[in-house]
C-alpha cells in the first residue's frame, strides 16, 4: 500500500513542484490570484452590464468585440517587447491595468468609461486568460526548469488556473448572494466584486515585485543570440555589444543593456518565422474547433512543445503571438456556430470541430516527430 502511494505522489508531478524554484512557485501563486479575480469578476459583469445599467444587446456585443480587439492589440505589443524592457517590468504593467480596470467598473457606469478601461486595461468577459502575463509566465517557466521537467510544470499551471477561476466563480456567486440577502442591492454587490478585483491586482503585484533576476532574460540566452546579433551590425556597433554583453555578464548591469535589447529584439529569425507559421496554423485550427465546439486537448504538452521549439530569446514573442492566434481564432468559432444553429445544422460544427481536432492532433504528431528541439 505505501508503495502504491509513493507511486502515486511520484505520478502527480509534486515532487518536481516542490523541488521547482521559488520563482516557480511564485508565478503559479500569480496565476492562481489572477484566475480568482477572473472568476469572480465574471461571473457578475455580464449581470451588472445588462440588468443594473441597462445596457442593449448592441452596446453589449460591441463592448465583447473591442475589449477582445484591445486585448489582442495589447497582449501582443507587451509580449513582443518584454524580453527588452524587462520580464517583470511588464508583468507588474499588466498587474496596474487589471488595478485601473477594477477601479473604474467599481465606480463608474458610463459606457465611454467602461469601454476604455476593458479596451485598454485587463478585465476578462468570459473568464479566459486576457493581457500579457500567459505568454510571459509560459516563458519564464521554461527557463525555470529543465527540459524534462517542463510538462509537469506546465500541467500544474494549468491545473492551478482551472481551479482557480472555479473557485473565483464559487466565492462571487456566495458573496453576492450574502451581500443582496443582507441590505445592499445587487448592483451594488457587482461592484464590491470588482473593488475585490482590485485587491487581486495588487495582491499580483506584490508578487511580481518578488520574483527574482532570474526571471528575466539569462546572459548564457544572450550568448547564444550574440553571433545573430553582431552578423547584422556593423563593426563599431558591434564592439559595443560586445562590451556591454561582458559587464552584462560580470553581473555589473541591471538594467537591461544594449545587447539585452538587441538580442531580445521582438522581430524573428528566418527559422523562427517560419516555425511560427507552423505553429499558428496547428494552434489556429486547434482553438478554432474549440471556438466551434467545448473541446479541448491536453495543453501542457502542447505548451512544452512550443517552448522547446524556439530559441530562448524569441519564446516570449513567439508565445505571444501565438496567444493572439488562438484567441483571434477561438471568437470565430461561436459566430459560425450560431450562425449553423440558425440554419437548423448544427450538428455540422460538431463535425467540423472533430475533422479540425483530428488534423491538429495529426499535424502536432508530425511535428514532434520531426521537429528538432533547442532547449
Amino acid at each position: 500500500m505505501h508503495r502504491h502511494l509513493e507511486s502515486l505522489f511520484a505520478e502527480s508531478g509534486l515532487p518536481t513542484l516542490l523541488a521547482a524554484p521559488p520563482d516557480v512557485h511564485l508565478l503559479l501563486l500569480s496565476r492562481a490570484v489572477r484566475f480568482i479575480a477572473y472568476g469572480q469578476s465574471t461571473l457578475v459583469l455580464t449581470h451588472h452590464l445588462s440588468t443594473e445599467l441597462g445596457w442593449s444587446d448592441f452596446s453589449m456585443g460591441l463592448f465583447m468585440t473591442l475589449t477582445l480587439v484591445g486585448d489582442v492589440a495589447g497582449s501582443w505589443v507587451l509580449t513582443a517587447y518584454a524580453d527588452k524592457w524587462g520580464r517583470r517590468r511588464v508583468l507588474s504593467v499588466g498587474a496596474g491595468l487589471m488595478a485601473i480596470s477594477g477601479a473604474v467598473f467599481a465606480s463608474a457606469s458610463a459606457f465611454g468609461w467602461l469601454l476604455a478601461a476593458a479596451v485598454v486595461g485587463v478585465i476578462s468577459p468570459s473568464g479566459n486568460e486576457i493581457g500579457p502575463f500567459k505568454a510571459i509566465e509560459e516563458s519564464t517557466l521554461a527557463q525555470l526548469v529543465s527540459a524534462s521537467d517542463r510538462s509537469t510544470i506546465f500541467a500544474w499551471y494549468n491545473l492551478v488556473g482551472g481551479l482557480a477561476s472555479a473557485c473565483g466563480s464559487l466565492t462571487a456567486g456566495w458573496l453576492t448572494t450574502w451581500l443582496t440577502s443582507n441590505g445592499p442591492p445587487s448592483g451594488q454587490a457587482d461592484r464590491v466584486i470588482f473593488v475585490l478585483y482590485i485587491v487581486w491586482a495588487i495582491i499580483k503585484l506584490f508578487l511580481t515585485t518578488l520574483l527574482s533576476d532570474r526571471c528575466e532574460l539569462e546572459v548564457r540566452e544572450i550568448n547564444k543570440a550574440m553571433a545573430d546579433v553582431t552578423d547584422n551590425v556593423d563593426v563599431e556597433e558591434s564592439e559595443g555589444l560586445v562590451r556591454a554583453f561582458e559587464l552584462t555578464e560580470q553581473g555589473q548591469v541591471t538594467e537591461p543593456s544594449k545587447v539585452t535589447q538587441k538580442a531580445a529584439s521582438p522581430t524573428f529569425s528566418a527559422e523562427t518565422r517560419k516555425k511560427l507559421v507552423i505553429l499558428s496554423g496547428l494552434f489556429g485550427v486547434d482553438n478554432l474547433a474549440s471556438g466551434l465546439v467545448p473541446l479541448d486537448n491536453g495543453r501542457s504538452a502542447s505548451e512544452r512543445f512550443h517552448a522547446s521549439y524556439v530559441p530562448a530569446t524569441e519564446r516570449t514573442a513567439v508565445m505571444g503571438t501565438l496567444n493572439v492566434v488562438k484567441t483571434v481564432s477561438q471568437s470565430l468559432g461561436p459566430s459560425i456556430t450560431g450562425w449553423m444553429a440558425g440554419r437548423g445544422d448544427i450538428w455540422i460544427s460538431f463535425v467540423i470541430a472533430g475533422c479540425l481536432k483530428i488534423s491538429y492532433d495529426l499535424g502536432i504528431l508530425f511535428f514532434f516527430v520531426q521537429a528538432q528541439m533547442i532547449s
